[in-house]
């Protein structure tokens, strides 16, 4: 269980389901497929992946270098965003030029899409806006990596205080969800609470807790428990109950917090239970290995597809199959020629100069 470097099986078949829920819910139904489920389960893979990356380098170097930990999440998103702009600001400008929009550009950007789009929802605008409300997942989770290295670090040398502190973010995102809805109640009725950071990372540390847990013995032994056949299926009824109690103010506030948890305990049992064969057979195929590594640009440029092309001039038989085609073809080229080079440079900043590193 403890962090060591190479591959990590079943999380891109994870990724691949994820990225299909998210897909679906935008192009066939939103009450069908829930893809603010799918969002949540990368919230939790991606805490625990760059948790799990921080140990893997303090192990290598005994340090962690800041700058370099910065440097390779910029090389990991920048890099698509930058081409994903340029493509759908061309594209708004020769056919629907009324939806240019530069704090909408900006906002995706320089990650507070998420900001941007929660003061939109809060105020009734609702009109067309452009693709790059997309970006508001991706603004929640580089809010959280801004000072997460920072809290690491600081806390490296006691992995029970780094839970203490991840419990205590866990508890706080509850409590600010709770205390908004009793204050505010009206804010029910908007995306405030789905969209902005404060009320969000909480998924994004659940996963971090995880990967804390598989650093110390008797975290691995509570991880272990975790895998007891009764406790995953306690987790998928939770979720089903999540799903089914259609309460406004318990799906805003603790919904979210039940949700997060359920997946990190399914995610545990998929990484480390000894069982589930099957299941891990499924999410280690060829096609959903291969769908999980293109979902960051599936992600991005599905919905851009759907915002410029659209779903209302055709039949939902026709437009589902052809922008899921052209999302395909977008998407490998993306990850071939954008993701996949640019790779190759962000492995050379794995290194830790020790002058530097804190």
């Amino acid at each position: 269980m403890a962090a060591e470097g190479g591959f990590i099986p079943s999380l891109n078949g994870m990724r691949a389901l994820s990225i299909l829920l998210v897909f679906l819910s935008h192009t066939v139904s939103n009450k069908i497929f829930p893809g603010g489920f799918g969002v949540r389960i990368f919230f939790v893979i991606s805490g625990f992946l760059i948790t799990r990356l921080l140990f893997v380098e303090l192990k290598a170097y005994g340090k962690i270098d800041l700058a370099q930990f910065y440097i390779r999440r910029l090389l990991r998103l920048y890099p698509v965003i930058v081409c994903f702009t340029v493509v759908v600001v061309a594209a708004s400008a020769i056919w629907w030029p009324s939806r240019l929009h530069l704090i909408e550009i900006l906002s995706g950007l320089f990650y507070f899409a998420n900001y941007y789009y929660s003061r939109l929802s809060e105020t009734g605008q609702t009109g067309e806006i452009m693709p790059f409300i997309i970006f508001w997942s991706l603004s929640v989770e580089e809010h959280f990596y801004i000072f997460f290295p920072l809290i690491f670090a600081l806390f490296r040398k006691s992995l029970s205080n780094l839970i203490g502190f991840c419990l205590f973010l866990c508890g706080l995102c509850l409590s600010l969800r709770i205390f908004g809805a009793l204050s505010r109640p009206e804010l029910l009725h908007t995306k405030v609470f789905y969209f902005e950071t404060q009320y969000q990372i909480d998924a994004i540390v659940y996963g971090v807790l995880v990967a804390v847990l598989c650093e110390l013995a008797r975290g691995r032994a509570l991880l272990r428990t975790l895998c007891h056949p009764a406790i995953p299926l306690a987790a998928l009824a939770l979720i089903g109950l999540c799903f089914a109690y259609r309460d406004l103010f318990f799906r805003e506030t603790v919904r979210y917090s039940f949700l997060s948890l359920s997946i990190a305990v399914l995610m545990t049992n998929v990484l480390f239970s000894p069982g589930l064969d099957l299941a891990k057979r499924v999410l280690n195929l060829p096609i959903l290995e291969y769908v999980g590594r293109l979902s960051y640009s599936i992600y991005l440029w599905h919905y851009a597809i759907v915002s410029l092309i659209g779903l209302p001039m055709l039949s939902k038989w026709v437009g589902v199959p052809l922008i899921a085609l052209m999302t395909a073809l977008v998407s490998m080229a993306s990850y071939h020629l954008i993701e996949q080079p640019v790779a190759a440079l962000r492995h050379r900043h794995k290194s830790v100069a020790p002058r530097e590193a804190i």
